[in-house]
């Protein structure tokens, strides 16, 4: 996997193709625009294949209710 640039009037006309060499090859895009990068375009990882995630699966415990409002009042951050 790597990573390739492509002008954006370029990807504009040739849209369909890129997107399939990024699903087949899990090949990355930088969209330019001149000489500056504007935009990436990357396949899409599965969560499961992370290794962050892999590292810190089964690692999170949750104690009582975490959905139910807080009779607690915060301070405005503002």
């Amino acid at each position: 996997m790597g990573c390739k640039s492509i002008h954006s009037n370029q990807f504009k006309a040739q849209c369909e193709t890129v997107l399939a060499d990024i699903v087949e090859h899990k090949q990355s895009y930088v969209i330019m625009q001149g000489d500056v990068p504007i935009a990436e375009v990357v396949p899409v990882r599965k969560l499961e294949d992370d290794p962050a995630f892999k590292k810190l699966q089964n690692s999170v415990q949750i104690h009582g209710d975490i959905l139910s409002p807080i009779d607690e009042q915060w301070d405005d951050c503002l």
